[in-house]
């Protein structure tokens, strides 16, 4: 037999029911610019009925709150990590190769082209009188401007390698650090549902994380179900466990033992996990901030290398070496104001170490134009000095002019080409992120909508009780008065 209150239980019920959801939707409302938050929702059921009187039907005892979820899809959450390590790869080859860019210093006062053409200018005006001191302190002013730009330029671009060396220490550390919050979060999650409830804001933070590491690396998630029965969350980078529920297997960095190009500066590191295996750098998943941070670091654009501060190293050296020989060559055949000859001018074979020769620093008579021994008006030698501003032989692609225009030209498309795939990754990464929050985003209208809905159901369910109560005081009060 059913209780005569059951209508009382039916609308205290929708009472509390309603109340759960007004404070679910409260909750929502106060997280609606948390980015690390997802809407959640009530389930609700009506509650078990009872048989009807004779048989007839089943008679329902009103409605109860099952649980508490937040609203996510799983597979738009694996994608926005796809295209977030996508960005995070490209946004930082921007930034680095914009600086590189900088390093060059083109085009400015002080660039190549300036001090490269005053050098040649200068030849030029010594010809005009060969014996002038003052004509030849010029050229090796001149002379020193041009050594000097090779030489700050490379020592840029090892500190620029240093820093980007220090960015990949500082990314597995921070990698390391959302391994262990994910460990933790992991301890609290599992202990919170134990009893069955759902630790809603704890997942969501937890996926916060997770969209945060995958910036910096690839990254995949996934939760099973263990050997107890209960979830498991596991996360993986260049598909190895980083978070293996309650384990976690670090990164740590280990300065290389010998250097992967001629060009790097020592002790640059390399990343492990700390079982000891060595990051697989080249696997085809391998991406993020800290693929863009290698890359730029080492690539020296062969055999498929992206291009790199040892690349472009490279070709400054490579520079260097031609020009410097070629000079030297001419300069060599030549004899100086007291009739000496086989005089080097430049000296060194790398940007770093470029210099001129000690010889003409010490003394600028040394400065060989003549191709005869005694005849200071002779300056052949230098015409030949002067035309190799032009020889078109010098390098692959002509003059040396054009060499070091292409070399920057080349950093400048690289650097054009970063762009245009950072903003494309930016505008598929905002797409997948407005569908995300389609779902899992917190509309106020919406929210609103429904604070309305279930305030007009709690209204409803109290002035039931009103009514039921009206009912029982006349039944029980007042027939028969």
């Amino acid at each position: 037999m059913r209780s005569s209150f059951l209508g009382f239980n039916i609308a205290t019920q929708g009472l509390y029911t309603s109340k759960t959801g007004l404070d679910v939707i409260n909750h929502n409302i106060t997280n609606a610019a948390n980015p690390a938050y997802s809407r959640q929702m009530v389930n609700q059921k009506a509650s078990r009925a009872l048989p009807g009187n004779n048989g007839k039907g089943m008679l329902g005892t009103g409605s109860e709150v099952v649980g508490i979820h937040h609203v996510r899809d799983f597979y738009l959450d694996t994608k926005y990590w796809k295209e977030s390590t996508y960005l995070g790869e490209y946004t930082a080859k921007k930034t680095q190769l914009e600086q590189l860019e900088s390093l060059f210093n083109e085009p400015s006062d002080s660039g190549f082209n300036t001090v490269f053409n005053d050098f040649f200018t200068s030849l030029e005006n010594l010809n005009t009188n060969p014996g002038n001191e003052a004509y030849r302190n010029s050229v090796k002013e001149a002379a020193i401007s041009l050594t000097g730009y090779f030489n700050t330029t490379a020592s840029r671009l090892q500190r620029q390698q240093q820093d980007l060396n220090f960015a990949i220490k500082t990314t597995v550390e921070e990698i390391n650090s959302i391994a262990h919050q994910i460990q933790n979060l992991n301890r609290q999650i599992y202990g919170a549902e134990l009893d069955g409830s759902a630790a809603n804001d704890l997942r969501d933070e937890r996926l916060y994380l997770v969209d945060q590491l995958s910036k910096l690396v690839d990254t995949s998630a996934e939760e099973v179900t263990g050997a107890n029965g209960k979830k498991e969350f596991i996360v993986r980078i260049n598909e190895q466990p980083l978070v293996n529920h309650f384990s976690v297997q670090t990164l740590e960095v280990r300065p290389r033992k010998d250097q992967k190009n001629p060009e790097d500066m020592p002790d640059l590191y390399d990343v492990y996990f700390s079982t000891g295996m060595k990051i697989d750098t080249s696997h085809p998943s391998f991406r993020g901030e800290l693929r863009g941070y290698l890359d730029l670091r080492d690539g020296n654009g062969t055999n498929g290398e992206y291009k790199g501060i040892p690349h472009y190293m490279k070709k400054l050296d490579r520079f260097v070496q031609v020009f410097a020989a070629k000079f030297n060559d001419v300069h060599e055949k030549g004899y100086d104001i007291q009739g000496n000859t086989n005089i080097e001018f430049f000296a060194g074979t790398t940007a770093m170490d470029f210099k001129v020769a000690d010889a003409i620093l010490q003394d600028v008579k040394k400065i060989a134009l003549s191709s005869q021994p005694g005849q200071e008006s002779n300056t052949e030698v230098l015409h030949q000095l002067i035309d190799l501003k032009h020889d078109q032989g010098m390098f692959e692609l002509g003059e040396p002019g054009n060499y070091m225009e292409a070399l920057i030209s080349e950093l400048g498309i690289d650097s054009k080409e970063a762009k245009m795939f950072e903003k494309n990754q930016t505008n598929l990464q905002k797409v997948v992120e407005n569908q995300r929050k389609s779902i899992s985003g917190v509309d106020l209208n919406e929210e609103v909508a429904y604070m309305i809905k279930y305030l007009q159901l709690y209204n409803a369910s109290a002035r039931m009780i009103t009514v039921i109560d009206q009912i029982y005081d006349t039944t029980i009060n007042r027939m028969g008065v």
